[in-house]
């Protein structure tokens, strides 16, 4: 989580909500960064109203059908205005409501 802090300090104290959003996210989108990368994507959150992603880098492919381990290389808080179109690829997962 260094990176994390270092580079977003916004998220400082946040680990909670990261933990959160990798165990139910809104949606997850592969990585255009890594070849074996996922972003997960939350929901809207008090503090984010845009939401919150966490970039994970998994050992290999299988990390799709979940038989992968991963590492948490970057959380953010979602920023539609500056970054309207993320460089993210297509979407493995969305949460039915």
């Amino acid at each position: 989580m260094s990176h994390v802090l270092v580079s977003h300090p916004q998220m400082v104290g946040h680990e909670g909500l990261v933990q959160q959003v990798l165990k139910d996210p809104l949606e997850i989108l592969e990585s255009t960064l890594y070849q074996t990368g996922a972003a997960f994507v939350s929901e809207p959150l008090p503090l984010f109203p845009e939401g919150i992603r966490v970039l994970v880098k998994y050992t290999d492919i299988s990390y799709q059908k979940g038989a992968s381990t991963g590492i948490i290389t970057t959380a953010y808080p979602v920023d539609l205005v500056n970054y309207q179109r993320p460089n993210l690829g297509r979407q493995l997962y969305r949460k039915k409501k």
